[in-house]
């Protein structure tokens, strides 16, 4: 279970009330799959929550083919084709904890970390922290 104002649940409760729009494509897809059944992250959940995760999304997000043609624009270029999903979804915003991902500097496109979105979905669904107020 997520924890109050955390990012999944905020994302989650984003999602499921049509405040927030999740894009992806089949790449996208196969890169959280393979990130979510390393090693490392067993500590936080099984391999059947990464898989029921990524099946989850892909059953709520607005799918889109692989892109085509792909800009190099950063420094990791495995990571570019994340800007031309967005450009060819027509989606501003690219939400991302990669630091290398969030130092790009792309005319139309946003990139802000997911602590950032929880936080704004938090405000827009007026989410109350635990804690109280910031």
């Amino acid at each position: 279970m997520a924890k109050p104002g955390s990012p999944n649940l905020a994302v989650t409760q984003a999602v499921t009330t049509n405040k927030l729009i999740l894009v992806a494509c089949p790449a996208l897809l196969q890169e959280l799959s393979d990130v979510a059944h390393r090693e490392r992250f067993r500590r936080w959940f099984s391999l059947e929550d990464a898989q029921r995760l990524v099946d989850a999304l892909a059953l709520i997000a607005e799918m889109h083919p692989d892109p085509l043609t792909v800009p190099s624009v950063c420094a990791d270029p495995d990571d570019d084709y994340l800007f031309a999903l967005a450009d060819a979804a027509d989606t501003r915003v690219i939400v991302s904890g990669d630091r290398k991902v969030q130092a790009v500097n792309m005319l139309g496109i946003d990139v802000r970390s997911p602590r950032v979105v929880a936080d704004e979905m938090n405000k827009l669904l007026a989410i109350r922290h635990p804690w109280g107020q910031e």
